[in-house]
């Protein structure tokens, strides 16, 4: 018999447990309240142990007892698209709010929101299309706008304030 390990599973679930613990204990710093009573770290505290829960499975789940198995080898990280997406967040919440201590004003749901889907392309291996770029980014737009602004009456800043 011998051990095999799904790597990714295993990788996974370690994820999850860091992550649960980190929002758990973030949460102790607010008034944790009853279920009657939620205080402000109730939903973070929980939403953290039940992801350290799942995250104990998924590494349980990761070891098996096989016979002439071989474990999954993990693939490299992809890079590219880590730091496409991860960059593309940033920027879009960045330019969503500004930032005062590099004289960047807000500059708007649309403007942050055309950014995140040009810098979230370059994620992708294909060639960069311009058009069906744009076309998904008028299309992104369109459809924050209906859902927040429009049928949710969310009060979002638009456009950049020297525009409006």
């Amino acid at each position: 018999m011998q051990l095999n390990i799904k790597k990714k599973d295993l990788l996974a679930g370690l994820l999850f447990i860091f992550f649960g613990l980190f929002f758990a204990i973030g949460a102790l710093d607010y008034k944790i309240g009853s279920p009657n009573k939620m205080g402000a770290g109730y939903f973070p505290l929980f939403l953290g142990l039940i992801l350290v829960a799942l995250g104990v499975i998924l590494c349980l789940t990761s070891l098996k007892f096989k016979s002439n198995l071989e474990g999954e080898l993990l693939e490299p990280i992809a890079w590219r698209p880590l730091i496409a997406v991860i960059s593309a967040n940033l920027l879009f919440g960045l330019l969503l709010r500004g930032v005062e201590s590099i004289y960047l004003p807000p500059m708007g749901l649309f403007v942050a929101i055309f950014f995140l889907v040009m810098v979230s392309r370059l994620a992708m291996k294909e060639a960069f299309k311009i058009l069906e770029t744009l076309v998904l980014a008028l299309v992104l737009i369109l459809g924050v706008w209906l859902v927040f602004v429009v049928f949710l009456k969310v009060p979002l800043q638009l456009f950049p304030n020297f525009i409006s």
